[in-house]
């Protein structure tokens, strides 16, 4: 019933159920994409359409094995799925919260702690006279049946009404709220009785129609301490002031009342009027589950917009490996060119050792696998125009363009210098590898920068926690 009713209420209020509509509806939306294949390949369709031929060679050039379109095949039903699984998981995550956490509920009495637990606070939204106010009510644990507590007079009353003046000067003179202490350290307990809670409710509360002349009342102060007990009557002239709290704070002193009449009853009941209107106090909704579900909405999409980072990165890492692999490409050529082998050969031959040691090692390296396709172009069609100029515009690289260039002309205007000038730009390439090897160096200690500052501060507290608490290392 309570999970029924906090349903309702949700739906009657509105606010509370928004983010779940929209939730559910995404989920139900990204299903659809996700596991209906005529619908996904129709999202697909359109997304592929709409993505420029730049945006497709990336993709080619991250996974060259496979062609673009399946690629990016891949990549959206990967990113789709994620996306309705973190829906999902938000919406049922969060709408569980909301349902089982009582909000909603209409109260007619709260439970009251046993003697022992200490008192408790609620928040309730009190609902009367067409309006809405959110009270924050203290339910005092159960006064105990048998046994009565031991207590003290002179100097523990002295004390006590020290707090109780609260901001007030004294008690011929007060204009703010008295701070009505239900106990004290040691195990006093406090309680108060009040000649008029008009003026002053018993929880301390100044009533909203103080006369300009002011108004007398008198609180008795009752004090337990095992056994013991004591009352003290205190004369408080109460007057009007202009900062005097709204009426949220009398209807909060009305509940209070209300709720205090009986200490001893297991619960508290909770008043049905309030200023000739019904009163009805619902218990506070918690936000739990809007916020669960408000997370998982902003992972998923977070995770949209890192998709296109993700891309930028993985295109990085691909032209990282084309650097790193240039020297060793050229080296490798110039060792087969000064053996005898004509480029066709030697390209070919590189490309058979580099599918070697990838069923050793399994380590894709993007520039062989740019030169890998440039084989199979020489060993189907043979040597064209475009053959190299294509490798070079592949890479995306000025080196590889260069490379190509040299390959190029060689192939038509012959080879006698072509040893010459592979070994000048394999000197070269290998003193381009060194800067970008100290460079790599370089941003990898500033990226350590921020652990290392980390870890410095763990051992800076380490020595100074204890130092300030007294404690020997």
């Amino acid at each position: 019933m309570s999970v029924l009713a906090a349903v309702r209420g949700g739906f009657k209020r509105g606010g509370t159920m928004k983010i779940f509509i929209i939730l559910g509806f995404l989920t139900v939306v990204f299903g659809c994409f996700t596991f209906f294949p005529p619908v996904f390949e129709k999202v697909f369709r359109f997304w592929y359409g709409r993505k420029g031929p730049q945006l497709r060679e990336k993709y080619r050039s991250i996974e060259v094995r496979s062609s673009p379109e399946n690629t990016m095949r891949r990549e959206l039903y990967a990113r789709l799925r994620m996306m309705w699984l973190l829906l999902f998981i938000g919406f049922l995550a969060g709408l569980l919260f909301s349902l089982f956490d009582g909000g909603g509920e209409i109260l007619e009495a709260l439970e009251r702690p046993t003697f022992g637990e200490g008192e408790s606070r609620v928040e309730l939204i009190a609902e009367h006279g067409g309006q809405s106010d959110l009270v924050q009510l203290t339910i005092r644990e159960q006064s105990p049946a048998s046994e009565e507590l031991e207590r003290f007079f002179a100097s523990a009353s002295e004390a006590a009404l020290k707090q109780v003046l609260g901001d007030n000067e004294d008690f011929s003179h007060v204009t703010r709220k008295l701070n009505l202490i239900t106990g004290m350290d040691g195990g006093i307990e406090i309680k108060w009785q009040v000649s008029d809670p008009g003026v002053i409710s018993v929880s301390g509360v100044i009533g909203e129609n103080i006369p300009m002349e002011g108004a007398g009342v008198e609180i008795v102060m009752n004090m337990t301490y095992g056994g013991f007990s004591r009352s003290f009557k205190i004369p408080v002239t109460v007057w009007p002031d202009e900062n005097a709290e709204d009426g949220r704070s009398a209807l909060t002193a009305y509940i209070n009342d209300a709720i205090a009449e009986d200490p001893e009853a297991p619960q508290a009941a909770l008043p049905k009027e309030y200023k000739d209107s019904a009163l009805i106090l619902r218990r506070k909704e918690h936000t739990t589950g809007q916020n669960l579900a408000l997370l998982f909405l902003i992972a998923a999409l977070l995770m949209a917009i890192r998709a296109g980072s993700r891309l930028e990165e993985a295109f990085a890492k691909r032209n990282r490996s084309l650097e790193e692999d240039y020297p060793d490409i050229v080296s490798r050529l110039a060792i087969l060119f000064s053996a005898g082998l004509t480029i066709p050969a030697a390209w070919e031959r590189l490309a058979a050792d580099y599918e070697r040691e990838l069923t050793k090692n399994k380590s894709i390296r993007y520039g062989y696998e740019e030169l890998r396709l440039t084989a199979l172009e020489l060993a189907n069609t043979g040597y064209s125009d475009r053959v190299f100029y294509d490798f070079g515009k592949r890479c995306g690289s000025g080196r590889y363009m260069r490379l190509a260039d040299i390959l190029d002309q060689n192939m038509r205007k012959g080879t006698m210098q072509l040893t010459v000038f592979m070994e000048q730009e394999a000197a070269q390439a290998f003193e381009l590898r060194k800067l970008q090897a100290a460079k790599t160096g370089e941003e990898a200690g500033a990226k350590l920068l921020l652990p290392m500052m980390m870890m410095f501060g763990l051992v800076i507290a380490m020595v100074v926690v204890p130092a300030w608490s007294g404690m020997k290392l």
